[in-house]
């Protein structure tokens, strides 16, 4: 495992996703400003920081089958794993748009 994890290609497909997953995270913080406060996060440990709890959104996106967590009171959580591929993340995100969307936030 350690051989693999520390081939510089690897990582640097990795490091690759991990860009692509933040720039999914940012168009739908751009495409739900009143409801996503930022993104948040390191590499592929992300979140999107919300406006309110997260729980909603999270039992949507279960629901759709993507596993998400929640961080704190009000941080949807991403932990994808290291292999993760383009396909998947565009998946991910479109469910997530899908989860916004429905979402309707109390006030």
């Amino acid at each position: 495992v350690w051989d693999i994890i520390s081939d510089e290609a690897f990582l640097a497909e990795v490091r690759r996703v991990s860009g692509t997953v933040a720039q999914g995270l940012k168009s739908l913080a751009d495409s739900h400003p009143d409801k996503v406060e930022s993104v948040t996060g390191k590499g592929l440990l992300t979140g999107l920081k919300l406006k309110a709890a997260p729980k909603p959104v999270q039992n949507t996106c279960r629901e759709k089958n993507l596993l998400v967590g929640v961080a704190g009171a009000n941080v949807l959580r991403l932990a994808p794993p290291l292999i993760i591929s383009d396909e998947d993340v565009r998946e991910a995100v479109g469910v997530i748009d899908q989860a916004l969307s429905e979402w309707e936030m109390e006030s």
